[in-house]
């Protein structure tokens, strides 16, 4: 016992608490950092409501009604538009939740 004289007595669970955290990542060289899922959907997020929203105005103030244009009507394009906007909400959402896990630590 005179090799655990100067250990502290932790309880048995407090041992995995008080570990030093290794990165999962070991595989990555360092000074690369993989990007982060939620910082993924968070840009994605970004372009495709950009594009919604260009796509939105260019359909309201550039495209009279009945022209087509591309092969697309003024309806399409604003069906296009709202499929954006939506999917654009959609990965914000899956951001903000890929947020909060990474904060509890249950995903990196």
């Amino acid at each position: 016992m005179k090799a655990f004289e100067g250990a502290r007595a932790h309880p048995p669970g407090l041992l995995l608490l008080n570990r030093p955290r290794v990165a999962k990542q070991a595989h990555i060289s360092q000074g690369v950092q993989a990007m982060k899922l939620s910082k993924l959907f968070h840009v994605l997020s970004v372009l495709l409501g950009l594009t919604g929203i260009v796509m939105w105005s260019v359909a309201i103030l550039a495209w009279p009604a009945g022209v087509v244009r591309f092969g697309v009507t003024k309806e399409v394009m604003l069906l296009c538009a709202g499929l954006s906007l939506l999917t654009a909400i959609w990965l914000v959402i899956g951001a903000m939740h890929h947020i909060m896990l990474e904060k509890s630590g249950r995903i990196i």
